[in-house]
């Protein structure tokens, strides 16, 4: 995920989830993952990760 820039703090919340999500979606197809967790993993290939916009109250 730091790859994808999930790990620069300088970059908003949006767009870290955003790197995420790229980072996410392709994991089941990794050769490092076991065979055993194939079909639990397979989800994650559609998964839509989205930041909420933030409401901050003004007081």
């Amino acid at each position: 995920m730091v790859a994808n820039g999930a790990g620069n703090f300088d970059q908003t919340w949006s767009a870290c989830v955003r790197s995420a999500k790229l980072a996410v979606r392709p994991l089941p197809d990794q050769p490092f993952v076991p065979v055993e967790l194939l079909q639990e993993l397979g989800a994650l290939r559609g998964v839509n990760l989205m930041a909420r916009e933030s409401r901050v109250s003004r007081l």
